[in-house]
């Protein structure tokens, strides 16, 4: 399937980008030049604690049903 500019055109518009078009492999090295230098990444720490305590409590829970399932009791 063959790109659509117009198609992109339009999407770019919709979210606040911009659309480019190369015809060329040269211009497509530029777009890309300009690409670079407006594309970034952010390195950012998280907390990631809850998740697990989140997991381990699932995982205790699972293992008291059971426990109370085969043997009648929780331990």
């Amino acid at each position: 399937m063959p790109p659509d500019p117009q198609g992109m055109g339009e999407v770019a518009r919709a979210s606040g980008g911009k659309a480019y078009t190369a015809a060329d492999a040269g211009k497509l090295t530029d777009v890309y030049k300009k690409l670079g230098s407006l594309l970034g990444t952010k390195n950012e720490k998280r907390e990631i604690t809850a998740g697990f305590a989140g997991g381990g409590l699932a995982l205790l829970l699972l293992g008291a049903a059971m426990s109370l399932r085969w043997f009648g009791r929780l331990i």
